[in-house]
């Protein structure tokens, strides 16, 4: 079986470490809290995680240009094109993620509140804090944990089917 290359491998583990954290702690701990003081230090590590997913993102969609595509895998028709296409929605909405994310901090202040000590009210509500922006990341957060049930839903799925563990591709 076709490898991944152990940069590779890495990358995507550290990647999907990061948005497990950042996705699960965004949506059941931060969306939880109250919008007072208390809630800053928890955001500066939400927004500086989510900084650095966003570069990962990018890193790998580099490093993946530079390295020889592997073959897909045989899973029947139309089953490759539902694969390549989650994949590339799942580098696009974490994109759109990062960058909703960026757009709302700024537009709002929030930035300056977490990372300068700006005296400042907080937002009323997750999306208020930049009605469009802040809409774009709370729909994009969804619809990224939809896509990556599906990515880990698709593995399972395959692993069942054909009885190979598709994951030694993306293992050490």
């Amino acid at each position: 079986m076709e490898k991944y290359s152990k940069c590779m491998v890495r990358i995507h583990w550290i990647h999907a470490a990061l948005i497990t954290f950042v996705l699960l702690s965004g949506g059941l701990i931060l969306s939880e809290m109250p919008n007072n003081t208390d809630k800053i230090g928890s955001l500066k590590i939400h927004i500086l995680l989510g900084l650095l997913i966003t570069v990962i993102t990018f890193v790998r969609l580099f490093k993946a240009s530079k390295h020889p595509e592997m073959k897909p895998l045989e899973v029947g028709t139309g089953r490759e094109q539902i694969i390549k296409w989650n994949h590339r929605l799942i580098y696009l909405v974490l994109i759109i993620v990062g960058l909703s994310g960026v757009i709302a901090a700024n537009t709002s202040g929030l930035g300056d509140i977490v990372f300068f000590g700006k005296e400042a009210a907080l937002y009323a509500d997750a999306t208020s804090f930049s009605k469009l922006a802040g809409g774009v990341h709370a729909v994009a957060t969804k619809l990224l944990m939809f896509l990556i049930v599906m990515h880990v839903a698709g593995i399972v799925s395959y692993m069942l089917k054909i009885k190979e563990n598709v994951l030694k591709r993306m293992w050490f």
